[in-house]
């Protein structure tokens, strides 16, 4: 971990927490993109910043002698420190990174030994399986280029209506490439754990992917009453489960409660702009994010 690195990546994130306030008007769709777009960045800053030719920047830089001792009084060898403080920060955020990424590994290791085993509830459509999981168990989506969704094993016993929105909900998941996205973003927490606007910016991703979810299955003719009935009993009964790369109808790593009634106020709220977004918007938004983090990641510090 630099100190390049520290503020690139705090003022990326800045970025995306500064703008998407100012989007409360449009889509979950538009604000959840930005989110994606900026873990994206996250990834390839370190990439981008080796490709590019150096821009020079007042970067300040910091290390732990620096901080340690004077610049006009250098520490003797016999007072410096066996271990420096900049070793051993790169050794917490080197060991907060395995951690991040064990649990991705444990999870996507359990979620593909449970596709194995699972019995298939129903032929697949528009090559999307159903798959029976534990009775109890949060419904999910999972894969990205062989997709399929989890349903709990008593989810036979539901209501005709409540399965259809269930199904309709996760459909959406898979529609939008959520399962894709949230892997790229949860590889991102993962190396960047140590910045805290990195879990603000999961949050509300979490949040985002699921408000986009739900409203593509609201303009699917799903009245909002019945969506919302159906959501808070599937919050009642069943309890959210650590999926790691599955998309959950409920996340178990945002609050519960507060999840939900944001979510309820959501599908209730007959004035919220629950469109698409088309191909354009999508590219324009590449292209805007490429426009910042370019230059950015090309940032070096002057004494570099």
């Amino acid at each position: 971990m630099t100190t390049e690195l520290v503020l690139k990546s705090s003022i990326l994130l800045a970025a995306a927490a500064a703008l998407t306030p100012l989007l409360t008007r449009k889509s979950a769709a538009l604000r959840h993109l930005i989110w994606t777009l900026a873990f994206a960045g996250l990834l390839l800053l370190p990439l981008i910043t080796r490709l590019l030719p150096a821009l020079p920047a007042p970067i300040p830089t910091f290390t732990a002698e620096a901080i340690a001792y004077p610049v006009n009084l250098p520490p003797s060898p016999a007072a410096a420190p066996r271990l420096s403080l900049n070793l051993l920060l790169n050794l917490l955020c080197a060991a907060g990174t395995a951690i991040g990424l064990a649990q991705m590994l444990i999870g996507w290791l359990t979620l593909e030994r449970l596709r194995s085993k699972a019995p298939s509830l129903a032929p697949p459509e528009n090559g999307v399986t159903l798959l029976e999981s534990p009775a109890g168990t949060m419904p999910m989506a999972y894969g990205f280029f062989r997709p399929v969704i989890f349903l709990p094993q008593d989810a036979h016993q539901w209501p005709p209506a409540r399965l259809k929105v269930v199904l309709r909900h996760e459909r959406a998941h898979i529609h939008r490439r959520d399962p894709a996205a949230h892997i790229m973003a949860r590889l991102a927490l993962s190396l960047y754990w140590w910045n805290p606007l990195a879990w603000y910016a999961w949050r509300e991703f979490l949040k985002e992917q699921e408000l986009a979810a739900d409203d593509l299955v609201l303009t699917q003719g799903t009245p909002a009453s019945e969506y919302a009935e159906h959501l808070l009993h599937i919050a009642r009964s069943l309890q959210p489960a650590l999926t790691g790369p599955a998309v959950a109808m409920l996340s178990s790593q945002i609050g519960k409660s507060s999840q939900l009634t944001a979510r309820m106020q959501a599908i209730l709220d007959s004035t919220r702009n629950r469109t698409s977004l088309p191909k354009s918007s999508v590219f324009a938004a590449i292209a805007a994010a490429v426009l910042l983090i370019t230059p950015l990641a090309a940032m070096q510090s002057e004494t570099a």
